[in-house]
């Protein structure tokens, strides 16, 4: 009979948001599969759990995947951690637990913090209907295309980037949107947790007079409040 297949949510910057259940599971299962072992090991310090690490990223591969199926199917537990908040969230993990699924082992979420809901329950904007985007591709035209797509969308967006391609990001929003109202979340339960509020212009013109740290999360009002786009 395999084993069971944990995927379970680790704070996001206050040590303090893991849950009771979380701490438990990781004491019991055979092993632990981290997007980053020394991240990792330094929540499982704290909280004194000695059970083994192993690592399981973007760049992991096949192999990986397949020795930690193996593990599953000659019955040992196994709980997925990413290095913040709730695993397959834009993280390479979901690829794990397809696989997990498709071999018939039962998967079972150990919820927690995830900074995509902490940043949507505190920013203000409609919570009733939204949608979360990931990360915005890189490249320049496919970036276009990408805000140009989602223009017309009534409800809240949700984006997740990092603090060097914030500012870009803000200005091709202003672009695609218009100067819609937007929130950026950063920082998230740690000491120097942020909530810049305010019309695209203006939080342009925030990160422009002060370059952001840490990573951050976007919000965008629908389109049901929509300002017409730049010219």
């Amino acid at each position: 009979m395999p084993g069971t297949f944990f995927v379970v949510a680790t704070p996001i910057g206050h040590l303090e948001d893991i849950t009771l259940r979380a701490l438990r599971v990781l004491r019991e299962v055979d092993v632990i599969a981290a997007e980053d072992t020394r991240i990792t090991r330094l929540l499982l310090d704290h909280f004194e759990i000695e059970t083994p690490l192993t690592s399981y990223h973007q760049h992991s591969g096949g192999r990986k995947a397949a020795a930690l199926l193996r593990q599953l199917a000659a019955g040992r537990s196994v709980a997925l951690v990413s290095d913040a908040g709730m695993p397959g969230i834009s993280d390479p993990g979901h690829e794990l637990i397809r696989l997990a699924i498709a071999a018939g082992v039962p998967v079972v979420p150990v919820p927690g913090a995830t900074a995509l809901v902490a940043a949507l329950a505190a920013s203000g904007l409609p919570t009733i209907r939204f949608s979360f985007q990931g990360f915005p591709p890189r490249a320049a035209a496919e970036r276009a295309a990408f805000f140009e797509s989602l223009r017309h969308a009534p409800q809240t967006l949700v984006f997740y980037e990092s603090p060097r391609r914030l500012l870009a990001t803000l200005r091709d929003l202003r672009r695609a949107f218009g100067n819609r109202h937007a929130v950026v979340a950063r920082e998230l339960t740690k000491p120097a947790e942020e909530f810049a509020r305010g019309s695209l212009d203006e939080l342009i013109a925030r990160f422009e007079a002060r370059a952001p740290a840490g990573q951050c999360v976007v919000l965008v009002e629908g389109a049901a409040h929509d300002t017409p786009a730049a010219g």
